[in-house]
């Protein structure tokens, strides 16, 4: 789709000519582009929050290959190629934030930078093509080959948009009551450090991007090209450049998954503002050393690019989250649509008419300014790894000395929080659980149980699609909460309990659950599931952190867990034994719904072994392991005795009866040896918040709930 991105500036240097154009009037094309695309991307990013990231996507696609065609037909002088090209960019719009927003809804928090690097990736491939491409129908047709050429890439790659997403649902993410986008997105500071970073970023690189083609077909000039030729090898130069963004993109983005996006933003940020301050007083160097240090440029001006994308995904919750990118496009795109124009301008007034200037540093100094702007941004973000920066804090005289107490985190964002929780948990199959079925599915030699399986995925994808519930008995909803050390909550902790119970009142009704909850001898129902008792809620700590996770996991109350007290020398056959006996026992009798993650807790006395199976059960992901070697070894020797056993889905025959296996571990008794098992459904049905003091909320698959604090071993 990205094709037609660079074929103006690839052309440039002979559209001038041509065209009969000044370099501000030249300028001024690339700002229609760029102010046309972010007109779009305002557009059609608030349209997706109303009618679907999918159906947007898919509809801009088309008007990309239409708008494209008619600027390849009738694109032929400065005023026609100003219209034309701005249309292109108003069609376009609509194909890279609703991407980001298909990307954040498939992939959990911790893949979610790799996948954005990768979408960016592909767009810096289109870029370079497009400059490959017209470069090369340059030097054989003309400037109107190079059009038509690059007009091709829309048109393909529409149809191949419209057979790669019939399977991906369109989804609209509930608003609830209360929840607003000056909340959401202007009061929340990270999100506009991030929407000013990214302003910053667009004006550097796309300055970068629309003169560095005529920049380095100049450096061929001097060389003694002629002008065709300087512009064709300037084109192979500059995709060059591209196709290292294209590595930045691709990289960048997975390495801020390791180590945090905000170290990441701030090493390419600076790195890119140093390479616009020098690059424009190279122009006499030879064409090796532009070689290099344009790929630099390449790299770290775009490899910022999905970090701060992903950062937003994280930082502003998914009801509003094509509102923010919408902002945030239209500042940053409005301000690569100004760049390109002052950059020409700036040219203008430093240099003698002609198609080649010959001082180009203080033009390419203006651009750096944004990249020192956008490292500032990116150096105010939380820490990674550390806690928020302090000045949301507040002063307070203790016993003599200052001291700090974190800024309250409001009840009802907690409230509204546990809303959006429920609606996850009931309705979006986490990631690790789909891949986990997935591979059971082509493992899986029973046609019947294999049949089954399928039918469970078309289910999933048809609940998420409509958003309802993607089963009828939504369980016994329940909350486990981890609060930081540090954390201080509007009204205490008894004010999110309360958080807690509207939310699951309410969301019986909004999104709607069943209400299971009733009372055991009476039968009393609230219709509401809130009782005595009810909705549970699980509590652990965490040092040195100042957010609380909330996570909601909705689970059948009736079958599905039992206990048995071993003794020491039945050892880990006993607990084999018991672990097979039980999972044929629940399969024979159809007390639980398989495939299944099932947990075991060992060890601890009665009550503590069998809530550690259902922490294990419910709150570890699919793929994870045990931190010690041989209960990890014990996880995959269960899983595959209880795949063994001859029953598969649903009850069927078959060898699909277990996902994963999770194991937990309390110091027990001397004497004995107490096992809980408990097999978490089907459905797995589970969502994770950390709500954090300056109103960010992250939303995740994974609870993080056995960290190296909980499973702590000795005496601190």
């Amino acid at each position: 789709m990205t094709s037609v991105f660079m074929t103006y500036a690839a052309t440039l240097p002979v559209l001038r000519g041509e065209w009969e154009m000044s370099a501000t009037a030249a300028g001024s094309i690339a700002t229609g582009f760029q102010l046309g695309y972010a007109v779009s991307l305002l557009f059609f990013s608030s349209l997706a929050d109303r009618v679907g990231a999918r159906r947007v996507f898919l509809g801009s696609a088309w008007l990309s290959a239409l708008s494209a065609l008619a600027w390849a037909l009738w694109a032929r002088s400065y005023v026609s190629g100003l219209v034309l090209y701005t249309l292109v960019a108003l069609s376009q719009g609509g194909t890279y934030t609703t991407a980001i927003m298909l990307l954040a809804d498939r992939y959990p928090a911790e893949r979610r930078g790799a996948a954005v690097g990768w979408l960016i990736a592909s767009s810096s491939a289109g870029y370079a093509l497009s400059l490959l491409v017209s470069g090369g129908a340059l030097a054989w047709g003309g400037y109107p080959l190079s059009f038509f050429a690059s007009a091709a890439g829309p048109v393909a790659g529409v149809a191949v948009l419209w057979w790669a997403l019939r399977a991906t649902p369109n989804v609209l993410h509930r608003r609830y009551p209360g929840a607003r986008f000056g909340t959401a997105v202007l009061r929340n500071r990270p999100a506009v450090r991030l929407i000013l970073g990214y302003t910053f970023h667009s004006w550097e690189l796309l300055g970068m991007w629309a003169w560095t083609p005529a920049f380095v077909a100049a450096v061929f000039a001097v060389s003694g090209a002629g002008s065709v030729r300087a512009a064709e090898l300037a084109s192979y130069v500059s995709a060059a450049f591209h196709m290292m963004g294209l590595v930045a993109s691709s990289s960048m983005g997975r390495l801020s998954d390791g180590l945090g996006r905000r170290i990441v933003l701030v090493g390419l940020a600076a790195t890119s503002a140093v390479c616009s301050l020098a690059f424009g007083w190279l122009i006499g160097l030879p064409v090796a050393v532009i070689a290099v240090v344009g790929a630099v440029y390449g790299f770290t001006a775009l490899g910022d690019s999905p970090v701060l994308s992903t950062a937003l995904t994280e930082t502003v919750g998914p009801a509003h989250l094509g509102a923010a990118l919408a902002l945030r496009s239209f500042l940053g795109f409005g301000a690569g649509a100004v760049a390109p124009i002052v950059f020409g301008r700036i040219l203008d007034l430093s240099n003698a008419p002609g198609p080649f200037p010959t001082t180009w540093g203080w033009a390419f100094v203006v651009l750096g300014l944004g990249g020192l702007a956008a490292a500032y941004c990116a150096w105010g973000l939380v820490p990674d790894g550390g806690k928020p920066p302090r000045r949301h804090d507040r002063d307070v005289i203790s016993y003599g000395r200052r001291t700090r107490v974190p800024r309250p985190i409001p009840a009802k964002l907690i409230e509204d929080t546990a809303r959006e929780l429920m609606a996850r948990a009931a309705i979006d199959i986490p990631a690790d659980y789909r891949d986990g079925v997935r591979k059971a599915r082509e493992r899986e030699r029973n046609r019947i149980a294999r049949f089954v399986l399928t039918e469970m995925e078309r289910n999933w994808d048809i609940a998420t699609a409509e958003r309802r519930p993607m089963c009828a008995d939504t369980g016994l909803p329940r909350y486990y909460v981890r609060a930081g050390n540090e954390a201080v909550i509007e009204g205490g902790f008894v004010a999110l309990e309360r958080a807690l119970r509207r939310a699951t009142a309410d969301a019986t009704a909004s999104i709607p659950l069943r209400p299971n909850r009733v009372h055991p001898v009476t039968r009393r129902d609230h219709d509401n599931n809130v009782g005595i008792h009810a909705p549970e809620v699980t509590y652990a700590f965490e040092p040195r952190a100042d957010w609380v996770d909330v996570t909601t996991v909705h689970k059948g109350g009736l079958f599905g867990t039992d206990y048995r007290m071993l003794f020491p020398t039945d050892g880990v056959a006993g607990i084999k034994r018991f672990f097979v006996d039980t999972l044929v026992e629940f399969g024979k009798r159809g007390l639980a719904c398989q495939p299944a993650i099932v947990g075991l807790g060992l060890g601890g006395s009665k009550d503590t072994c069998v809530r550690l199976g259902k922490e294990a059960a419910c709150l570890r992901v699919v793929g994870s392991r045990n931190p010690d070697p041989a209960i990890a070894a014990l996880e995959e020797e269960l899983t595959a005795l209880g795949n063994y056993v001859g029953i598969g889905a649903m009850g069927f025959a078959g060898t699909s009866l277990v996902v994963a296996t999770h194991i937990e571990v309390a110091y027990t008794h001397t004497g004995g040896l107490p096992v809980g098992m408990h097999s978490f459904c089907l459905s797995s049905r589970r969502a994770t918040a950390r709500i954090h003091p300056d109103g960010r909320v992250e939303f995740r698959a994974d609870p993080m709930w056995f960290t190296d604090y909980y499973r702590r071993e000795g005496v601190e």
